[in-house]
């Protein structure tokens, strides 16, 4: 996993507990709008699924 790809999954895994981040800080933090940083978390979690605890996984495949 690089670390971008890192960074996308802890700032994910971060904002879990709220609906998974405001695109207000995915723009700030990634320079992505909400839709563009999902896909590419998506992306991340379909490469590397066995580095992410299955439930934490479902959460974020849930993301919308």
């Amino acid at each position: 996993m690089t670390p971008d790809e890192r960074d996308l999954l802890d700032f994910a895994t971060k904002w879990l507990p709220y609906g998974g981040g405001p695109g207000e800080e995915t723009m700030l933090t990634f320079g992505l709008t909400r839709p563009q940083y999902l896909r590419r978390l998506h992306r991340v979690i379909s490469r590397h699924p066995q580095t992410i605890p299955p439930a934490t996984l479902e959460k974020i495949k849930a993301l919308t």
